[in-house]
């Protein structure tokens, strides 16, 4: 079943998915860190568990980003890469910072 699935990131902080559950902050249910926020790398690691596949305008994730817009997210190192593998766009615009020696592609669908 098609399905455009959108989820509000609420903290900037680069942390990986733990479960998916009530997000206390957004009362949505969404991809949760070990805090119980929605990370943008929460988000992501939760996409590509759950593939959306097919047409894009039926089946995509959404990360709303406008809750932490014009922040900065510092991407950790020791988390691995962190690399978008379904359908996926996001709504604001935000900075990563990315430690040296890796690389940073951004790419609209």
């Amino acid at each position: 079943m098609p399905a455009i699935i959108s989820f509000n990131v609420n903290v900037p902080d680069d942390t990986p998915f733990v479960l998916f559950g009530l997000n206390p902050m957004t009362q949505q249910q969404a991809p949760l860190d070990a805090n119980n926020n929605t990370s943008l790398r929460a988000v992501i690691e939760y996409a590509n568990a759950n593939p959306e596949t097919g047409n894009w305008n039926l089946n995509h994730y959404e990360a709303n980003l406008g809750g932490i817009a014009s922040q900065t997210i510092t991407l950790d190192p020791a988390l691995g890469t962190l690399e978008l593998e379904s359908n996926f766009k996001t709504g604001a615009t935000v900075t990563l910072t990315v430690p040296m020696g890796q690389q940073t592609i951004v790419q609209d669908p």
